[in-house]
């Protein structure tokens, strides 16, 4: 997407994996859940382009997805 001047960029991290929940959560033997398919997804996931004013390149922005994935 890059290359085709689209800024796709990762932005989520599990909750299970902020610094909060490891100090609250996670004991001697790890993790006190199994969060195998989240952390899985996780790695995956990118954000969108989206501002106000995205009416004027959406329908660029949608060919090039299109045309990422075929």
């Amino acid at each position: 997407m890059k290359e085709k001047g689209i800024n796709c960029v990762f932005h989520y991290q599990p909750l299970h994996n902020s610094p909060i929940y490891l100090n609250k959560f996670v004991d001697d033997e790890g993790l006190k859940s199994n969060f195998t398919f989240t952390s899985k997804v996780a790695d995956k996931l990118v954000r969108l382009p989206l501002w106000i004013g995205i009416d004027n390149v959406k329908e660029f922005i949608i060919d090039k997805l299109i045309k990422f994935f075929e």
